[in-house]
């Protein structure tokens, strides 16, 4: 069954994403970059495993598609073309940009459950194409709803969107092109994390589609009401909902506050989270992004990244670094990454038990614990929250 209308009611049922095997790096010449990305990935699926396990400890069903589930192929080097991953590449939906998929990890990217139905935003990525057939045999082809896809919904794509898409491809893109593009280019999808749910109420993020919710949702769900934000970015990683009159929230969001007018916000800010984003993200750009860049033996790029990475991975772990992208199992129960003193204070202040299930590469795959799962059934219906 599919039923969930909030962010905090009852958890029930529980979608968990994954990642690939180590054995999908077997075949790297590279001792550094293979055994690198063998202990992220197998770090990351002991983190997977230790979710799971307290979850089903608080009796709460897990559904997960491993890659191979999914189809996936078994090797990186499956993926090659000419011997070098990336070569020539332009970006789709359905490669990364180096050529190589994402696992399906981050399942709350392209998909949201409203009401008794699982919507799919984003139903062109590489992981969630090949999912809707599997939640389709899972839960019934009529509660999942395609029809974005299926349609062939178009929805007009903001500037932003084309300057992000323009600096993410290295693309030069004057100003007087951009009303074109709008108007030629519009975009087939949005990003699920832009919506936030809050009984009959939504609020939803304009920076990627400024229209979407006349172009889309007062069409097709017009039972909600709709609160419109611009943060620009996905908006689990900004601020989580804890439960009627209680939000947590990063120091980001305090432009936007006035929307829980009268509700308590905790305000996170710590120098050691910021430090260790910051830090992170100047990595990832220093290697532009190609995370499974195989190649030949002699790769120095990539294996001084994985070096960089796993040393700053390494003497993070004893510190206290959170973030905002929780998973509530109901009211009163919060699922966070790590174990910072004054978030655990904060929540606990507020009769919210914290149960710490670190995700120790959570930087490296830009995701959290509500990032990498999909609430499919929560108790309780469709209630006003007077928002």
């Amino acid at each position: 069954m599919i039923n969930s209308h909030t962010e905090f009611q009852p958890l029930k049922t529980l979608l968990v994403g994954s990642v690939f095997e180590d054995s999908f790096f077997d075949e790297i010449k590279n001792t550094t970059i293979r055994e690198g990305l063998k202990e992220i990935v197998g770090s990351t699926n002991e983190d997977i495993e230790t979710f799971k396990k307290e979850m089903e400890d608080r009796d709460i069903i897990i559904h997960q598609y491993k890659p191979k589930d999914l189809g996936y192929k078994d090797s990186i080097l499956d993926y090659q073309d000419d011997g070098i991953i990336g070569k020539n590449y332009h970006y789709t939906h359905d490669v990364y940009r180096n050529g190589i998929p994402n696992p399906p990890l981050a399942i709350r990217d392209d998909c949201i459950v409203l009401g008794n139905k699982l919507l799919v935003t984003d139903a062109h990525t590489h992981q969630t194409k090949l999912a809707i057939p599997k939640y389709k045999s899972l839960f019934g082809k009529d509660k999942i709803d395609n029809r974005i896809a299926e349609d062939g919904l178009k929805f007009t794509r903001s500037v932003k969107n084309i300057e992000n898409y323009a600096k993410r491809w290295n693309l030069e893109i004057e100003e007087e092109d951009i009303k074109r593009l709008q108007d030629e280019n519009p975009v087939s999808s949005f990003c699920a994390p832009n919506l936030t749910r809050i009984g009959k109420t939504i609020i939803v993020d304009l920076w990627q589609c400024p229209h979407i919710v006349d172009e889309y949702f007062l069409k097709y769900h017009p039972e909600y009401n709709y609160k419109k934000i611009w943060m620009g970015g996905h908006n689990d990683s900004i601020y989580t909902v804890i439960r009627p009159g209680l939000v947590l929230a990063s120091i980001w969001f305090k432009p936007y506050a006035e929307i829980f007018d009268g509700w308590d916000i905790i305000w996170f800010h710590e120098t050691d989270w910021e430090r260790a984003y910051q830090n992170q993200n100047s990595l990832m750009r220093e290697n532009q992004g190609c995370y499974w860049y195989p190649e030949k033996e002699n790769n120095p790029q990539l294996e001084n990244f994985i070096e960089k990475w796993l040393k700053n991975w390494h003497g993070q772990a004893d510190e206290s670094i959170f973030d905002v992208n929780v998973l509530m199992l109901d009211e009163n129960t919060c699922v966070v990454n790590s174990d910072s003193p004054y978030l655990l204070n904060e929540l606990e202040k507020r009769g919210v038990e914290p149960v710490v299930i670190p995700l120790r590469n959570r930087f490296f795959w830009d995701g959290g614990w509500h990032c990498n799962t999909l609430d499919i059934y929560r108790e309780g219906g469709c209630e006003d929250y007077g928002l």
